[in-house]
Parts: structure tokens; C-alpha cells; sequence
């Protein structure tokens, strides 16, 4: 029997194209219960996004939240989203990624 989740989800892949289900199947869902949405629950976030400015602004947000914060886990969470942010730069620089970068 499988959970109600899994259930719903192998349900979708009769609707899907059959290359797509056969991915699904054999990458995607036996890492289901790693990479699900709710996986993040515990955590306090309902959702995740993948608008760049909404993901950074949350991020800092959460950072502001904080009442009583460490100065190295503070230090080290800003480094880790300027180092991203960074990266997503290079990558528009090399015509990959989220950003079009053009000449001003």
C-alpha cells in the first residue's frame, strides 16, 4: 500500500507523456520522500519558489527575523548568498542560468 502522496503522484504519470512518466519513475520518485515539498514543513517554510529575488528577499527576511543571532552563522549566511548570487552572474555572463545580462 502506498502512502497517500506517492499514490496521487503515480496517478499523474497516466496523464504525462511517456517519456517524461518513465523519467519520473525511474530518477524522480524513489528520491520522492528526499525532495518533496513537504519536506520543508518542519522547517517552518510551506512552499518553495524559484523566483530568484523571492528566494534572496525570504532569505534575508528570516535573517531580520532572528532575535538573538550569532555573528558567524549571520556572517556565513550572508557569504553563502552572495556567493550564489555571484554564481548566478558568471553564469549570465556565459549565457546560462535565470539572468540576461546586457550591456549598459
Amino acid at each position: 500500500m502506498c502512502k497517500p502522496v506517492h499514490c496521487s503522484l503515480l496517478s499523474l504519470t497516466t496523464t504525462w507523456s511517456q517519456p517524461f512518466s518513465k523519467r519520473f519513475v525511474y530518477n524522480i520518485y524513489p528520491m520522492v520522500d528526499q525532495i518533496g515539498a513537504w519536506m520543508l514543513r518542519p522547517y517552518g517554510l510551506e512552499s518553495a519558489t524559484t523566483n530568484q529575488s523571492e528566494a534572496y528577499n525570504y532569505s534575508l527576511k528570516r535573517l531580520q527575523d532572528w532575535k538573538e543571532a550569532p555573528i558567524d552563522a549571520m556572517v556565513l549566511s550572508l557569504f553563502r548568498l552572495s556567493q550564489f548570487n555571484l554564481a548566478e552572474i558568471k553564469r549570465g555572463r556565459c549565457g546560462q542560468g535565470d539572468y540576461n545580462l546586457r550591456v549598459s
